[in-house]
């Protein structure tokens, strides 16, 4: 009788051993396998993630600074701060109820580059997206 438990414990033992092997593997699988997805679908994909919008444009990150300082131009919001090299630029400007825009654009590959912009604090939504999509109107107009 003992006998007959102890092999249900151990048969038990590693079919909770094995469950958990398989759950920490296809954890580590799905976040790999969600990393390629979204390194294939980057290009047009745009999230707003914690307050900021962000997007990989087929740009370069010279080509997308300066249709971002058009775009800001534009929408008749002052350039307050800029750096840009041929990795990464920022522009910061402000709207005139005072919430902050912090645009940062991120080389990916030499065509290809990821933009996050926030407005406010918490983010604006609403916001980002206009100055998002004003950016890339100036990307397709030169």
């Amino acid at each position: 009788m003992f006998m007959l438990k102890r092999k249900t414990y151990y048969r038990w033992l590693c079919v909770v051993i094995v469950t958990m092997l398989a759950v920490q593997l296809c954890a580590c699988e799905g976040a790999v396998i969600m990393g390629v997805v979204g390194a294939g679908a980057g290009a047009g994909t745009v999230a707003y993630v914690k307050g900021e919008l962000e997007t990989t444009l087929n740009h370069s990150t010279t080509v997308t600074y300066q249709a971002t300082l058009k775009a800001l131009n534009e929408l008749k919001l002052p350039i307050l701060e800029q750096q840009n090299d041929a990795f990464v630029a920022t522009v910061k400007s402000r709207f005139a109820d005072e919430k902050n825009i912090i645009i940062k654009i991120k080389a990916v590959t030499e065509t290809t580059c990821e933009i996050g912009i926030r407005v406010g604090e918490f983010g604006d939504q609403t916001r980002s997206q206009k100055i998002l999509d004003t950016i890339k109107k100036h990307l397709r107009s030169g």
